[in-house]
């Protein structure tokens, strides 16, 4: 939960794109793997989609599932 909060605290929300972020994020992988930059952003992208398509359901999901 910090860092969600951390992350809306910097003006980051869930859904909003941030292409410095994205950028630092894609190039590091891109030059370890020798891979073009557009395609690991595509790949990112894709991962990045099938986790937030869940997003909504996770919070009820976990409230039903209490830890204490």
């Amino acid at each position: 939960m910090a860092s969600a909060a951390l992350l809306r605290e910097r003006g980051v929300d869930k859904a909003k794109r941030v292409p410095d972020l994205e950028q630092r994020v894609v190039d590091a992988p891109a030059a370890a793997s020798g891979e073009p930059t557009w395609q690991v952003f595509m790949d990112l992208d894709d991962v990045c989609d099938r986790l937030a398509s869940g997003a909504d359901g996770r919070p009820a999901f976990q409230s039903a599932h209490p830890v204490a």
